[in-house]
């Protein structure tokens, strides 16, 4: 249980994200919620390999939740904050301070964290991981 903050920039408009919980063999797109962080999408969630969570049915398409409000992002090169609340399990998703995503009843299991890019860089940086005290 944690609070994961970061931030990120797109130096194009590619694709990347954050994986929570990923267990499982080391493979392509392994068991584990994604906070979407691919450019004018951050705050969405990918439901990876039927992680065992709860969403609204109303902003879901199979495996993607679209967010809560429109995109908040900083534009290509911007600096963007990510914060992720995972606490058992609640999943709260925050993109520059504004809350875009809520889960509940994700899987309750450790896992690992996995940074994730493709089609464009993306860089990383302030990654800090923080306890949450139950």
């Amino acid at each position: 249980d944690y609070v994961l903050r970061l931030q990120l920039r797109h130096m194009g408009r590619g694709n990347s994200g954050v994986l929570l919980r990923m267990t499982g063999p080391d493979k392509v797109w392994p068991r584990s919620i994604e906070a979407q962080g691919q450019f004018h999408s951050m705050g969405d969630i990918w439901n990876i390999d039927e992680f065992p969570m709860k969403v609204d049915p109303d902003r879901t398409r199979g495996r993607h939740t679209v967010k809560l409000h429109p995109t908040n992002e900083k534009d290509v090169g911007g600096w963007n904050e990510y914060e992720i609340y995972l606490n058992k399990g609640d999943l709260r998703i925050y993109v520059n301070g504004l809350l875009q995503n809520v889960g509940t009843d994700c899987w309750h299991t450790p896992g690992k964290i996995c940074l994730q890019s493709e089609g464009s860089p993306t860089e990383f940086r302030n990654i800090i991981l923080l306890p949450i005290k139950n």
